[in-house]
């Protein structure tokens, strides 16, 4: 796995955590062209293996078509885009970390005895969860 590529994939899913929280939106200008690039790429290259990382974004496609109040566009955009960056096995571990630390805030937020909103930003859960498992990938 090229590190320097999973380190900047860190720092856009940071912004995109940003403006997931500021604007409720991952922008499309980076994310519709950077699947493309990274398909292309993929597929050039011969790296057919990181296709595969493609499959937990197709299930949230899904999941997205069946219920949208489940799972925002962007946020299954950016899925796609891990896991043709870093593949299913990093992608998975992930979404995994993911759940925990959302299941993490709503533990908080009914030990505090806050309202829990049903819908809130994924993108910064996504983007901690990401840097957890590329900091463990480069550890080991």
């Amino acid at each position: 796995m090229n590190q320097g590529l999973l380190c900047g994939l860190a720092i856009l899913c940071v912004y995109f955590a940003y403006t997931d929280i500021r604007e409720r939106i991952i922008p499309n200008r980076w994310t519709h062209p950077l699947l493309i690039i990274l398909v292309f790429w993929r597929l050039i290259t011969m790296e057919w293996t990181y296709l595969y990382g493609l499959i937990p974004a197709l299930v949230m496609v899904l999941i997205f078509l069946m219920r949208q109040a489940a799972i925002g566009a962007g946020d299954v955009k950016l899925f796609g885009i891990i896991g043709l960056v870093a593949g299913l096995p990093l992608t998975l571990i992930t979404i995994f970390i993911m759940g925990l630390l959302c299941m993490c805030y709503v533990g908080i937020r009914l030990s505090l005895r806050k309202a829990i909103r049903y819908e809130f930003p994924l993108a910064p859960f996504i983007a901690m969860s990401f840097c957890l498992a590329v900091g463990a990938i480069m550890i080991i």
